[in-house]
């Protein structure tokens, strides 16, 4: 049974990645947040910042994998805070990469975000389009790629597109669109859309990111993660407000600096490990308006 460490863990995409790979493996949860219920007997717990490197070393000891997904994840709080952004999104990597390193861990998987590639307007974007961060969140996702890859050349790099599913709390400031949206549709509230609604965004689901970069643990360099379909938040909002009964108004607000208009995944190099999507957005969706 192999050891294996989740940085961030206790977060949404971590959780789910926890109990996938509990299933097998002796996994350890290292987050500086509280372990939820659902993981509570199926994992073990460190609680610990990433931003301190002996704790991460003494974690990672006798591990044969780190997934990295902790992380600050807001754009907005990267402008408004943007020391906190660099001290965790761009330090703290450097930390975990070095205590891999530093503990012998064979494989390194580290999580890094779609908003590396800022408002690219060659979509479907490769692996190999520009970067062009808008906000200090991006640059400092690409500043810990570049640099993670001076300290341990063979990592696994993932960047997940707009990421969905079972889990995401709407009351939590930085939860995606599609759990707000739903909560909104619930209550009979108006769905706010930001900007026109033209922009479109690559939605894949939690379970098929959790197989994607299981799939690819073993394999070093960079995959995109998403499915490859763009879907305007025109279209999400309807769609969410459709499958919730219809009760819904469709209103507009003032456009958020660092929003990026179009964002979609190539996901041919993923493919050609043997990955495709499960989950179509019309069933995910389905799955949680239930």
């Amino acid at each position: 049974m192999s050891k294996i460490v989740i940085t961030g863990g206790c977060g949404f995409i971590g959780s789910h990645l926890a109990l996938m790979l509990a299933e097998e493996n002796d996994v350890v949860v290292f987050d500086k947040v509280s372990l939820p219920a659902k993981l509570k007997g199926k994992v073990r717990f460190v609680k610990g910042d990433i931003r301190d490197f002996a704790g991460l070393k003494g974690a990672f000891k006798g591990a044969d994998t780190v997934y990295h997904l902790a992380a600050q994840i807001s754009v907005p709080k990267s402008f408004s805070d943007p020391y906190y952004d660099f001290s965790v999104n761009a330090l703290g990597s450097i930390n975990v990469s070095e205590a891999c390193v530093k503990a012998d861990v064979k494989t390194l998987v580290v999580f890094s975000s779609a908003a590396v590639f800022g408002d690219n307007p060659n979509v479907p974007l490769n692996e190999d389009a520009e970067t062009v961060p808008l906000s200090p969140y991006g640059d400092n996702k690409l500043f810990a790629e570049k640099y993670i890859r001076y300290i341990k050349k063979d990592v696994t790099v993932v960047r997940p597109f707009n990421v969905y599913g079972p889990g995401q709390d709407p009351s939590n400031e930085y939860s995606g669109v599609i759990s707000k949206f739903i909560d909104m549709a619930r209550k009979g509230e108006d769905l706010t859309i930001f900007g026109d609604g033209k922009q479109t965004r690559d939605f894949v689901h939690v379970s098929d990111v959790c197989r994607a970069v299981i799939k690819v643990s073993s394999e070093a360099g960079t995959f995109n993660v998403g499915t490859g379909n763009a879907v305007s938040i025109n279209a999400l909002a309807e769609t969410v407000n459709r499958l919730s009964g219809g009760k819904s108004k469709i209103v507009y607000a003032d456009e958020r600096v660092g929003d990026i208009l179009h964002s979609c995944a190539d996901v041919s190099k993923l493919r050609s490990v043997g990955w495709v999507p499960k989950v179509s957005l019309e069933d995910g969706l389905k799955e949680m308006v239930r």
